[in-house]
């Protein structure tokens, strides 16, 4: 399947993009895994938005922060990746997959050699390893949901 993407600032998104992110967002982390959190987290605005459309329809997203983002009140060296997520209709063909890809493609392209951070929840471990992240730290409950740190070494 070859998707067409998107890297975009906030300040950037069209209306329309917004709406598919948070829709895709709100379906998905707050209606299907029963998050009883706001899906608008006030960190949006300082992300860069990676989409994968197929023709009109939003198949995958994420956002990412650059390194030196601000992210719970500290700056992070590393870049980060977040809200990864793929489409109820699009799963099972290995698009996630191709969205951390993608996503670690961008951030190289963008911000050079950097080593790259995420909250993953737990039952992901395997998935994000694949990519060459490692956990860090023990389990942490977010959202109501077992997360674990993990981190992926800058690329040499």
């Amino acid at each position: 399947m070859a998707l067409n993407w998107s890297l975009t600032t906030f300040d950037d998104l069209t209306p329309a993009q917004l709406y598919d992110i948070l829709r895709l967002r709100i379906d998905v982390f707050m209606l299907e895994q029963n998050v009883p959190f706001s899906e608008t987290d006030g960190k949006d605005a300082g992300a860069l938005h990676l989409t994968g459309y197929d023709g009109t329809a939003l198949a995958c997203y994420t956002r990412i922060f650059p390194p030196g983002h601000k992210y719970d009140g500290h700056i992070c060296a590393a870049a980060r990746i977040g809200r990864v997520v793929t489409c109820k209709n699009y799963r099972g063909k290995g698009l996630g997959h191709v969205l951390i890809k993608e996503a670690i493609r961008t951030i190289e392209e963008k911000c050079g050699a950097t080593a790259i951070t995420l909250n993953g929840q737990e039952h992901l471990q395997d998935f994000y390893a694949a990519h060459g992240f490692v956990t860090e730290g023990d389990i942490f409950i977010e959202d109501d949901i077992p997360h674990v740190k993990m981190t992926r070494k800058a690329a040499s």
